[in-house]
């Protein structure tokens, strides 16, 4: 749940940032681009982002089944980068396409996750999303991961 939060803060912020980074800036062409030195790609740096979320229920079922829910869930997380995050485009081959292809690469090292608390304070089984009886809480404290590696992004 953490790696799956992380991935959408991160695509989130990446966005933002290419977003708010190409305001200014004036489109060309491949071709103006071919000539262009040092316009790659482009580099984020994340340094000591906080994280921190509370949901009332997260609830998966139907009024004919009946919902298990989970309540009270409270995450606090801190992400930092020890390098910049790069992200530029590429011609690679691609194995599960079986050609080479242009894609987004997305290399990043030594990037440190720190999850505080990871607190579900209710589990519960009932007729409707948040009821029923509890069985339990589930709480993940001081977690720590360090991620290095790429991640290729190509369309179909």
């Amino acid at each position: 749940m953490s790696k799956l939060r992380f991935l959408l803060v991160f695509c989130t912020m990446t966005a933002i940032t290419l977003s708010t980074a190409s305001a200014g800036l004036i489109a060309m062409t491949e071709t103006e681009m071919h000539h262009v030195t040092a316009q790659a790609g482009v580099f984020i740096d994340v340094d000591k982002v906080r994280f921190d979320s509370e949901m009332k229920t997260l609830s998966y079922g139907s009024d004919a089944t009946g919902w298990i829910s989970l309540n009270d869930v409270r995450i606090s997380t801190f992400v930092n980068s020890g390098k910049p995050i790069e992200v530029g485009m590429v011609t690679e081959y691609n194995p599960y396409e079986g050609r080479t292809m242009e894609m987004m690469k997305i290399d990043f090292t030594d990037v440190e996750i720190r999850m505080d608390e990871l607190l579900i304070g209710s589990i519960r089984v009932g007729p409707r999303p948040g009821e029923g009886p509890s069985f339990g809480s589930i709480g993940i404290t001081g977690f720590h991961a360090n991620m290095s590696g790429n991640v290729r992004i190509w369309t179909r």
